[in-house]
């Protein structure tokens, strides 16, 4: 009996398929600059500690796969020359930054949904080719390292929000114990 995939579809309607969080009015090849945060699988500490210095500094000591993350972070405007990396932070099981995606020539805007269409230069590549990297890299010093397969993205609007954003970036180690990504 032939597979009816309609019927399908029906029958399991979101029981298996994780819906995306990117906004489906928007092409993720446009343009703009994005908060992004990435979390290491199950929130694991693969990226070093935090350490808090006598005068109550916070030091983000990094570990060898944390070298690592920082390394092909820095290195991604190398494969991808239209990006421009902003402030960033590699905590011990998740990284914060800005990232800027800026061609000389904006590409043509319409009312097409985008979030299904992951296209060669878009955000979603460029983070997954930088997971894929670091992964690569790290499993050679720890074979369990692993990513979440999701990146939380926030398109960042005015300079207002933009601010806001590095300065949370900034005083993220020292605010370390209080993060929602905490764990020790």
């Amino acid at each position: 009996m032939p597979i009816n995939f309609e019927e399908n579809n029906k029958l399991y309607k979101d029981t298996y398929r994780i819906s995306t969080n990117r906004a489906n009015w928007w092409n993720y090849e446009w343009n703009a600059t994005y908060f992004i945060t990435i979390c290491t699988k199950n929130k694991e500490n693969f990226f070093g500690r935090i350490y808090m210095d006598s005068h109550e500094n916070a030091v983000v000591l990094l570990s060898e796969i944390g070298m690592i993350a920082n390394k092909y972070w820095l290195e991604i405007p190398k494969h991808f020359p239209f990006v421009v990396l902003g402030s960033y932070i590699i905590m011990p099981n998740h990284i914060h930054s800005i990232i800027a995606i800026h061609r000389d020539v904006n590409l043509e805007e319409s009312a097409e949904e985008y979030s299904n269409n992951w296209t060669p230069e878009s955000l979603g590549v460029i983070i997954n080719q930088y997971k894929r990297a670091c992964t690569l890299n790290a499993k050679k010093i720890n074979r369990n390292f692993g990513w979440q397969s999701r990146f939380y993205d926030h398109i960042i609007r005015n300079e207002k929000a933009y601010n806001k954003i590095v300065e949370y970036i900034d005083n993220n180690p020292v605010n370390w114990i209080k993060d929602e990504y905490y764990n020790e």
